[in-house]
């Protein structure tokens, strides 16, 4: 992603990376290193691409105008907005680097794997190359390139187990139980779509799909040791009922992110003109999170990166 520096919630200013680092961590408003892990975790998942991935394929909760916008556009970041979203990124980090070393499971597993040919130099079946930085990628449907990590599967393989993070929910009185579990209601639509993609890609790099599915909820900040840890099976939809699901979306999206990429690629423009063409090309993509009312309409306010872009191209300063 194109951060190119930091918005003060203190002063409301905008500040380079370096300077605004600084400023953070001297006025008392967020460490230092809380910063960079999320500059570091933008700089690993982001550039100028058209790939899709399976966090962005539920038309749901994926606004299609903010994904091109902070892939392709420069901005100032706000690190409290995707604060929540790190510390979901930091669970997955201690688990990768702290809780190496079991017997029984792959973790980490890339799709496509580093070796990506076999002994004569060719492309492994289902693999193509990103033109736009070089790296192998699979095509899951036509025209759909995605790229990934599996959290971790068995060994030998015959599942696969992804984590999720959220803070803990609100409690009945002094009972400590949570009124909902956050992962009931994900377990029967949103994990399937996300993870039944990551399924098709393992399918791809092992030569066959997983037989079951499961996701380790864990809440933050819970204090009841029964609650903090839950294990849902989720189904793995076919193929065929992941694309009704979500294949207008992923088509237009991947289309949008596309015709982004090219005017970036346009070296006959001074790249000032490009941000400006670009600029104007995003107006014409669709605002899904206010238009779906995302999040019960705290998509855009809370959550979204782009949200000041966003809405300076619909002539608005306030949202």
């Amino acid at each position: 992603m194109p951060i190119i520096g930091l918005i003060s919630p203190k002063t409301g200013m905008h500040y380079s990376i370096k300077d605004g680092i600084k400023h953070f961590e001297e006025e008392g408003i967020m460490p230092a290193e809380a910063i960079q892990a999320m500059l570091n975790s933008a700089e690993g998942h982001g550039g100028f691409h058209a790939r899709t991935s399976p966090s962005i394929a539920d038309p749901e909760t994926t606004c299609r105008r903010e994904q091109v916008m902070k892939r392709f556009l420069d901005y100032y970041l706000d690190p409290f907005i995707i604060w929540d979203a790190q510390e979901g990124i930091l669970w997955h980090d201690i688990f990768e680097f702290a809780g190496k070393g079991l017997e029984d499971w792959e973790q980490e597993v890339k799709c496509p794997p580093d070796i990506y040919t076999n002994d004569d130099g060719d492309l492994l079946p289902g693999v193509s190359i990103d033109e736009a930085d070089g790296k192998p990628v699979y095509e899951i449907f036509p025209g759909i390139f995605m790229r990934g990590r599996v959290d971790k599967h068995d060994v030998p393989f015959t599942t696969i187990t992804d984590f999720k993070t959220e803070k803990f929910p609100k409690t009945y009185g002094k009972s400590n139980i949570p009124k909902t579990d956050w992962g009931e209601k994900k377990a029967v639509r949103d994990w399937p779509l996300q993870l039944s993609f990551y399924a098709f890609m393992l399918d791809a790099s092992l030569g066959k799909l997983p037989q079951r599915i499961f996701v380790w909820r864990m809440y933050r900040g819970s204090r009841e040791k029964t609650l903090t840890f839950r294990k849902f099976e989720v189904p793995l939809w076919s193929k065929e009922m992941v694309w009704a699901e979500c294949g207008e979306h992923l088509t237009s999206l991947a289309r949008y992110l596309q015709e982004a990429l090219m005017i970036h690629q346009d070296d006959t423009l001074p790249v000032k003109d490009r941000q400006e063409k670009i600029k104007n090309f995003c107006a014409t993509i669709p605002m899904d999170g206010k238009d779906k009312n995302m999040f019960n309409g705290q998509k855009c306010h809370r959550y979204c990166v782009m949200r000041d872009e966003c809405f300076a191209l619909e002539g608005k300063t306030v949202f």
